[in-house]
C-alpha cells in the first residue's frame, strides 16, 4: 500500500468519527437512561413556573389596557353596546334611538371625541352600530365630528368599516363629500388594501355617474387633468377639444396604468374600466404593444367584469402571436369558470376568432371543454362557447351586439389565416366528442328547451359524421305515437313534446349546403314507417311537423312526404277538428 492511499484511509477515518461525535451530540442522553429524582422534580417546577406565568400574563395584559387613556371610555360604552347589541331585535326604534343617545352622552361626559374611539377594533365597532341604529339627526352628528379624518379612517384597518357605513347609511350629500375627500389620493390609495376596497365599495354600490367618473378621471394621469376643460370632461371630449394633445395624454395614462398591474391591484372593477378605456381610445400601434405586453401575464385576473372581458379580447385581437399564448395559457388553469362566466365567456370567443394556431388552441383550451361537457353543458354561457365552436357568428344564437363586438377584432394585423379556415378547423375538433356526447344523451337533450338547439346545431354544422346522432333521434320518432299518451319515464312522444317538436320541425327545414351531407327528412322518411308518421296528425304539434314536411327546401322530401299523406288521406280527415291537420289538409287538396 502506498503513502498517499494510507493518508486518504486516515483521513476518511477522521471524518467518520466527526460525524458519529456531531450526531451523538444532537441526539442526546440514551432514551433508556431513567430519569433522576432531581430531573422530575425540575419538570413540575417547571409546568407550575407556566401556570404562574399565564396568570401573570393576564395581570401584564389588563395593566396595559388600563393604562390607555380611553380604558374607562371603552368600558362603559361596550356595556351599553352589548345591550344594543344583543337585544335590537326585541327594541323599538325609540328604545334604540334612546340607547344611542345615552352612548353618545357618555363620551362627552368624559370630555372625549368619537375619534377617540374610532381606531380601536371594539369601540369602532360601537360606533357602527350607532350608525346603523340610530336617527338621522344622530348619523349627521356622528359624520360632523369624523368627516375631516375619512381619508385617515380608510388607511386603518378597524376604523375602514365606518366609512362603509357612513356611505350604507349616510345621505347622499354626505357619500358625495366622502367621494371627493379622495380627490387626488385615488392613484396612491387604490394601491393599498385598506383604502382600495372603501374606494372599490363606493365606485361599485353608491356613486353615481358623475361621482364614477371623478374617481376614475384621476387614474387618467396629470396631463388628463390638466388639459380638461371643466370636471365633466371624458376623455372623448378632451380629444375631440385637443386633438393634437391625444399622444401626450395616452403615453401618460399609460405611464400611471404600469403600478395597476400588481396582482392585488387589478382585481378591483375601477381598474378594469380604467384599462378598458386606454384600449378604446388607444390607436398608436407602438403604444398599444406596450400596454398588451405589460399586461398579458394579469389579463386573466380582469376577465370575470365587463370592462375586463372587453379588455382581454382586445389584448387578443391586438397582441402579437407571443402576446396570445401567454393570454391563452393563463386561461387553461381557469376554463371551467370562464365558460359559464357572463363576460369570461366573450374573452374566450375573441380567443377562437383570433389565434391561428388552432393546434395549440385544442391542447390548451378545447381538449378541456370536451372533458367538460357534461358539467358545462346547462350553463346557458357554456353552450354558447359550445355553439360558437360549430356555429360562429350565427344571428339565430347570438346578438346582433355581441356579433357585431366581435368583428370588431376581423381586421387585426396579427392573425393572418383566413377565419373561415379558423373557424372549420375548430369545428373539426370539437365535433367528435360533442356528437358522441349529444348521441348518449339524445333523449333528455331532445326535450330541453334550453339544450335541443345544440343538438339542431351539431347535425346542421358538424364536420364529423352525425349519421348516428341522426339515427339515435330519428329512433325516438320511430315509436308508435298515440296523442296524449307518456312512456315509462312520464315523457310525451318527441312529436307532442314542446321542444321535441321545434327541433325535428327546424332539423326538417334544414337544407344541408352541399349533396354529401346527411339530409335528417330524408333519413326520417325512409327510416320511419308511413303510417306512424301520419299518425302524428292527432295532435296539434304533430301535424305541424308534417306540415314542415311537404314544406321542406329539398323538393324530394317534399313530394315524397305529399304522396304519402296523400295515402293516409283517411287518417287525417278522422283528425281534422285539430287545427293544424286541418291546415294540413287543405295544403294536400291544393
Amino acid at each position: 500500500m502506498t503513502l498517499s492511499k494510507k493518508r486518504d484511509i486516515s483521513k476518511s477515518d477522521q471524518s467518520d468519527k466527526v460525524v458519529k461525535a456531531k450526531k451523538a451530540k444532537v441526539a442526546g442522553p440514551p432514551k433508556n437512561i431513567a430519569k433522576s429524582d432531581g430531573a422530575k422534580n425540575d419538570d413540575k417546577t417547571e409546568k407550575k413556573l407556566s401556570k404562574d406565568t399565564a396568570a401573570t400574563r393576564k395581570d401584564r395584559k389588563m395593566t396595559r389596557k388600563m393604562q390607555k387613556p380611553n380604558y374607562e371610555l371603552s368600558k362603559e360604552t361596550l356595556k351599553q353596546w352589548e345591550k344594543l347589541r344583543r337585544n335590537k331585535n326585541k327594541m323599538t326604534k325609540a328604545e334604540k334611538v334612546d340607547l344611542v343617545d345615552e352612548l353618545m352622552k357618555t363620551v362627552k361626559k368624559q370630555d372625549k371625541k368619537l375619534v377617540d374611539l374610532m381606531y380601536a377594533h371594539d369601540t369602532s365597532r360601537v360606533l357602527q352600530s350607532c350608525l346603523k341604529q340610530g336617527n338621522e339627526e344622530q348619523r349627521q352628528s356622528i359624520y360632523d365630528e369624523l368627516k375631516s379624518e375619512i381619508v385617515n379612517m380608510s388607511k386603518n384597518r378597524y376604523s375602514k368599516n365606518m366609512v362603509w357605513k357612513f356611505l350604507k347609511y349616510g345621505s347622499s350629500k354626505q357619500r358625495d363629500e366622502i367621494i371627493h375627500a379622495f380627490a387626488g389620493l385615488v392613484p396612491k390609495l387604490i394601491r393599498k388594501p385598506g383604502p382600495a376596497s372603501v374606494i372599490e365599495f363606493a365606485y361599485n354600490i353608491y356613486a353615481n355617474k358623475e361621482q364614477r367618473n371623478f374617481l376614475v378621471q384621476q387614474l387618467y394621469g396629470n396631463t388628463f387633468n390638466v388639459t380638461k376643460s371643466n370636471d365633466s370632461s371624458t376623455l372623448e371630449d378632451v380629444f375631440k377639444e385637443q386633438p393634437e394633445k391625444k399622444s401626450m395624454i395616452l403615453g401618460n395614462f399609460k405611464q400611471c396604468l404600469t403600478p395597476l398591474v400588481d396582482k392585488e391591484v387589478i382585481t378591483h372593477t375601477i381598474v378594469h374600466r380604467v384599462f378598458n378605456e386606454f384600449f378604446t381610445f388607444c390607436d398608436e400601434e407602438q403604444l398599444r404593444s406596450e400596454a398588451i405586453e405589460l399586461l398579458r401575464d394579469s389579463v386573466i385576473h380582469l376577465m370575470h367584469t365587463r370592462d375586463g372581458a372587453h379588455v382581454a379580447m382586445q389584448c387578443l385581437w391586438h397582441g402579437t402571436a407571443k402576446d396570445r399564448k401567454v393570454i391563452v395559457r393563463t386561461m387553461k388553469e381557469f376554463i371551467r369558470k370562464l365558460c359559464q362566466e357572463e363576460y369570461g365567456h366573450l374573452a374566450l370567443l375573441a380567443a377562437f376568432d383570433s389565434v391561428d394556431d388552432t393546434v395549440f388552441m385544442n391542447k390548451a383550451l378545447i381538449a378541456s371543454i370536451v372533458k367538460m361537457i357534461p358539467e358545462i353543458i346547462n350553463n346557458k354561457y357554456a353552450r354558447k362557447v359550445l355553439l360558437y365552436l360549430i356555429s360562429p357568428r350565427n344571428k339565430s344564437h347570438f346578438l346582433p351586439e355581441t356579433v357585431t363586438f366581435l368583428s370588431q377584432g376581423d381586421r387585426n394585423k396579427h392573425s393572418k389565416k383566413p377565419m373561415e379556415t379558423r373557424h372549420k378547423e375548430l369545428t373539426a375538433i370539437i365535433s367528435p366528442g360533442l356528437v358522441s356526447y349529444l348521441k348518449d344523451n339524445i333523449s333528455t337533450l331532445a326535450r330541453d328547451k334550453s339544450l335541443f338547439m345544440l343538438v339542431e346545431a351539431a347535425i346542421n354544422h358538424c364536420s364529423t359524421d352525425v349519421s348516428e346522432l341522426i339515427s339515435a333521434l330519428i329512433e325516438l320518432l320511430s315509436v308508435p305515437f298515440e296523442a296524449g299518451v307518456t312512456d315509462g319515464n312520464g315523457k310525451l312522444h318527441l312529436v307532442e313534446d314542446a321542444a321535441g317538436h321545434l327541433l325535428v320541425k327546424r332539423l326538417i327545414s334544414h337544407k344541408p349546403d352541399d349533396n354529401t351531407s346527411v339530409s335528417f327528412a330524408k333519413s326520417l322518411l325512409e327510416t320511419v314507417a308511413s303510417e306512424n308518421i301520419s299518425s302524428w296528425c292527432s295532435c296539434n304539434r304533430g301535424s305541424q311537423v308534417l306540415l314542415s314536411l311537404i314544406q321542406c327546401p329539398i323538393e324530394e322530401v317534399a313530394s315524397k312526404s305529399a304522396k304519402m299523406l296523400k295515402k293516409n288521406l283517411k287518417l287525417l280527415k278522422k283528425n281534422k277538428k285539430v287545427k293544424s291537420t286541418e291546415l294540413l289538409i287543405e295544403k294536400l287538396s291544393k
